[in-house]
C-alpha cells in the first residue's frame, strides 16, 4: 500500500517536473484520487480494503506492459504474441476492473461501509471510488476502441 502510494506520487511529481513518464490528465486524476483513498484507508484502518482493491486492479497491469513492450519492439514475428497479450490484457481488465470492481469494492462500500463508517469518511470515499470506477469504464472504452481500430485510435488521441 505504501509502495503503491509512493509510486503514484513519484509518477505525478515526475509529470510536474517533466522527468520520467509524462502522464495524461486522466491518469494524474486517477493517481491523486487513489492516493487520497489510500490515505483515508490508512487513517481509518481500512488497509485490507485498499490492498484488496490494488491487488484486484493490478492483475491487468503486467499484461498491458508486456503488450506495450512487444508493440514497441516492432518485430513482425512477435505480432501474434503482441495481439494475444493485448487480448489477455483486455479480458483481465474487463473481468477485474469493470465486472469485479462493483461487486467486490463498490457494493460492500455502499452497503456495509455506510453502516460501519461515520458519514464524514464514508461519503467522500464513496464519491472517490465512483470516480475511479468511472475512469475504469472510460479506459475500457478506449481499450475496445484500440481493439477495433488498431493503433489509429491511440494515435488520434495523442
Amino acid at each position: 500500500m505504501v509502495a503503491g502510494f509512493a509510486y503514484y506520487l513519484y509518477e505525478c511529481l515526475g509529470t510536474i517536473v517533466k522527468i520520467g513518464t509524462n502522464l495524461k490528465r486522466d491518469m494524474v486524476a486517477h493517481h491523486l484520487v487513489t492516493m487520497a483513498l489510500a490515505l483515508i484507508a490508512y487513517n481509518i484502518n481500512l488497509k485490507r480494503m485498499c490492498v484488496m482493491w490494488q491487488a484486484l486492479f493490478d492483475v491487468s497491469n503486467p499484461l498491458l506492459h508486456i503488450a506495450k513492450g512487444l508493440h514497441s519492439a516492432n518485430v513482425p514475428a512477435l505480432e501474434p504474441l503482441k495481439h494475444a497479450m493485448f487480448k489477455f490484457f483486455a479480458l483481465s481488465f474487463l473481468v477485474c476492473r469493470v465486472i469485479m470492481g462493483p461487486y467486490s469494492i463498490l457494493w460492500p462500500s455502499f452497503t456495509v461501509g455506510l453502516e460501519v463508517l461515520p458519514p464524514q469518511y464514508s461519503y467522500p470515499c464513496l464519491g472517490l471510488m465512483v470516480f475511479v470506477y468511472g475512469l475504469q469504464l472510460l479506459w475500457f472504452y478506449k481499450i475496445v476502441e484500440i481493439a477495433i481500430k488498431g493503433d489509429k485510435a491511440a494515435d488520434k488521441r495523442d
